[in-house]
Parts: structure tokens; sequence; C-alpha cells
């Protein structure tokens, strides 16, 4: 058998397993998927909730300009 489809299919089962065990604990859950960072608070930007991000300024504002947000103090 191909070396390269047996890496692929490990890689599918360790993937699923995650996935499994993921879903049953509320603690591995919180380790592996982080909670959401308020970066922009009434039109200002928190640089240190942007490090905690790992963002940069200039990505941030590349996000912002593909939903159509030219300054971060607009309102949705």
């Amino acid at each position: 058998m191909d070396k390269g489809a047996i890496a692929v299919g490990i890689f599918t089962a360790l993937t699923l397993m995650l996935d499994y065990f993921i879903q049953k604990s509320p603690g591995l859950r919180g380790f592996v998927n982080s909670k959401p960072k308020m970066i922009i608070y009434k039109g200002q930007i928190d640089s240190q909730q942007l490090r905690k991000a790992r963002l940069t300024l200039d990505e941030l504002l590349t996000i912002l300009r593909q939903k159509n947000v030219f300054h971060p103090g607009d309102r949705f």
C-alpha cells in the first residue's frame, strides 16, 4: 500500500478522534478552542488584545476592509 495513503488515513483517524474528545470534554474544548477577544471597543483598538490574538495592526485593518469597514470607529 502507498505510504501517502497510510499517512492520510492516520491523519484522518486522529482528527476524528480529537473531534470526538473535544465534544465530550469541556476542559479539552477550552484548551483547544480560544475564547473570542474584544479587539475594538468603542471605536478604539485595544493593543493588548491585539497581541493576545496574535494579529498585527495591518492584518486587523485588512480584515476590516474586507468587511467594508474602513475606520475602526465605524458602526455597523
